[in-house]
């Protein structure tokens, strides 16, 4: 067979490309019908990525299809590798959530090789959406965006940060229910906060993500990177969508950094006529620059979308635009060797593994002269994620007598500005405002522990009469399995969907501020 690689025919004894110096086919490492702790028995690979690979499998007792995502043999070893793998499957089972691949195990080949087993999802990837269907009906992109900040909702409640959303890590398929269905993937690059350690994986200064579709300061090496980073995603996935485009076109990683911190974003609505003038606010406040001008909240985005969305809208019908080339897709096109069909699974595309800064090479494979420079060099891959350790630069002195300093993480600093004494004075104001409004919130609780007379409950009870009555209830994308639902006393909305075959899906948000009773009547699919 010929190299994916190089395009030349090598020998069967070979697992690395001699010119290359990657790895040719997964199937040369693990070859179908490999068992794997008695019970998984691998059928073919799905994906290769850097440090991984995907086989689609079958657990012979349960005689269940699953997927499996191994590190390479090469990185078995490394530390950081397991790391990233295990904190993925982590993150990923955390939350049950339906929009969320789940994992169901973990284990070690013979050679001692970490791997991970996942629930195997047939259906495509949402890059492979856009490639042949963007741009999109508005009503059909808020629903599959809205799937994914459900699952987002959940999640950095968490305080988990996907930090790698982009639609190569969004598979799409149609339920049973008939419903087109979001599930995320890859956690491999995830942030947990409130770890008590502090690894390699989050290390200051450090590039984490996929270019075009990291937010300002993952792209300067921010170490407080946070769930807004996420949000960010979400508005440049949803750009895509509806208008086939990317914020920020650019052809080298420079000139996207560039456009990145400093450039303009074209409204949808100019690029795509038909687009409403009112989109453009909510998707550049998602886009904004500034994280604190963004969203709070995967919930304060899905409410801000939730009037573009049409009531009945059927998501099993494809978009409005006609079909085009992949233009998303990599030049090289697939793996030669397996067929590659419209099946995509929980795992990784062909090199979509995080990267990091000059990994060793495998054993036995040939040395390849590197580019000197290629974070300047090369252009950004759409689904190439992205790790460079951020050179730092002198700070200039502050006197003549004063010499530069060493730099932080930071690319750039802005100016100190104008004299804003006065702000801070009104800053004093609202923070005692506030201390005085959270103090009555809580008033009936602390009057409880002085005087030790039962306050207000913490939980309140949710009491949902359905039509049909045999309709599921998903609170925030978990089902809920008793009757009635108990819900933390809270201020913030949560998102009630009752779904049921043959019928129409209904969402309503519901604040958690008192026990309630809702009566959901759905409405009969039209045939």
């Amino acid at each position: 067979m010929n190299c994916p690689h190089c395009g030349d025919p090598h020998d069967e004894s070979l697992k690395f490309c001699p010119k290359t110096g990657r790895l040719i086919s997964a199937e040369r490492l693990y070859p179908p019908d490999t068992m794997l702790e008695g019970k998984y028995r691998l059928r073919r690979a799905l994906g290769v990525g850097g440090m991984g690979a995907v086989f689609e499998a079958t657990h012979v007792l349960l005689d269940k299809r699953v997927a499996i995502k191994l590190l390479l043999p090469d990185f078995a070893k490394d530390q950081e590798m397991c790391a990233r793998l295990i904190r993925e499957a982590r993150a990923a089972s955390a939350t049950g959530h339906r929009n969320i691949v789940a994992v169901s195990d973990m284990g070690h080949t013979d050679d001692g090789t970490l791997f991970v087993v996942m629930e195997y999802v047939q259906g495509r990837t949402l890059k492979q959406v856009i490639s042949t269907e963007a741009p999109m009906a508005v009503s059909r992109a808020v629903g599959l965006v809205d799937q994914v900040l459900s699952a987002l909702e959940v999640v950095h409640r968490k305080g988990i940060v996907h930090r790698d959303l982009k639609p190569a890590n969004l598979l799409l398929f149609i339920d049973d229910t008939g419903e087109e269905t979001v599930k995320i993937l890859d956690f491999g690059i995830s942030k947990i906060t409130g770890e008590e350690h502090v690894s390699s994986l989050t290390t200051v200064g450090k590039v984490m993500g996929t270019p075009r579709y990291m937010s300002p300061e993952q792209a300067v090496g921010q170490h407080d990177v946070d769930h807004r980073a996420d949000i960010y995603a979400c508005g440049v996935i949803f750009y895509e969508l509806v208008t086939g485009d990317q914020p920020f076109p650019a052809t080298s990683f420079n000139e996207l950094i560039a456009k990145l911190l400093h450039g303009d974003i074209v409204p949808p609505s100019q690029v795509v006529s038909t687009l409403p003038p009112a989109l453009d606010r909510v998707v550049l406040k998602a886009l904004s620059r500034a994280r604190e001008q963004r969203y709070a909240s995967a919930s304060e985005l899905r409410r801000a979308l939730k009037p573009f969305a049409l009531e009945d809208v059927d998501r099993t019908r494809p978009g409005v635009a006609p079909a085009k080339p992949a233009s998303f897709a990599s030049p090289s096109g697939p793996p030669a060797g397996f067929a590659m069909d419209p099946v995509s699974v929980a795992g990784l595309e062909p090199e979509e593994e995080p990267v990091g800064p000059d990994p060793a090479p495998p054993p036995g494979a040939p040395k390849v002269p590197s580019d000197p420079s290629p974070e300047v060099q090369a252009p950004p891959d759409d689904d190439a994620p992205l790790e460079l350790a951020v050179p730092t630069r002198p700070t200039p002195p502050q006197s003549a007598e004063e010499p530069a300093r060493a730099g932080n993480e930071t690319l750039y600093r802005p100016s100190a500005g104008p004299s804003l004494g006065w702000l801070r004075w009104v800053a004093g104001a609202l923070v005692v405002v506030g201390v005085l409004a959270v103090l009555w919130r809580y008033s009936g609780s602390l009057r409880s522990a002085v005087t030790g007379k039962p306050g207000e409950p913490d939980a309140v009870m949710l009491l949902v009469e359905t039509d049909p009555q045999n309709a599921d209830i998903f609170v925030d994308g978990v089902l809920a399995v008793t009757r009635p639902i108990q819900l933390p006393r809270t201020a913030s909305t949560f998102t009630v969907r009752v779904q049921a075959p043959g019928y129409l899906t209904k969402e309503l948000d519901v604040v958690g501020d008192k026990t309630r009773v809702l009566r959901v009547k759905l409405r009969r699919r039209r045939r």
